[in-house]
């Protein structure tokens, strides 16, 4: 495994070669399955009133588009509590970190 670690942003890194591709794909497997789940993707509004061009899902805290700040529910989307952040995906943060 390639354990190389380049910071591309200040706090953001790339760790090429981290994950096989085998991996990745898995990964890329859970989060579509997640988005397509009970949480469900949706499409944020910014504070202009635009909308973005991405599909967004948030687990453990709502990232709201228009206050550009966390929350605890979806004010902006559906009023309802984001799932939590599942195990795996945890566990798998802190084995990165």
């Amino acid at each position: 495994m390639n354990t190389s670690c380049i910071e591309i942003y200040p706090g953001a890194f790339h760790l090429p070669g981290y994950l096989s591709s085998i991996q990745q794909c898995e990964l890329a497997a859970r989060c579509r399955a997640i988005g397509t789940g009970a949480a469900g993707w949706y499409v944020p509004t910014v504070r202009s009133g635009g909308k973005m061009r991405v599909r967004m899902v948030c687990l453990g805290w709502h990232w709201n588009a228009r206050t550009y700040g966390y929350e605890a529910t979806r004010s902006d989307h559906d009023g309802q509590p984001p799932p939590p952040l599942p195990d795996d995906l945890s566990a798998r943060a802190s084995r990165v970190a």
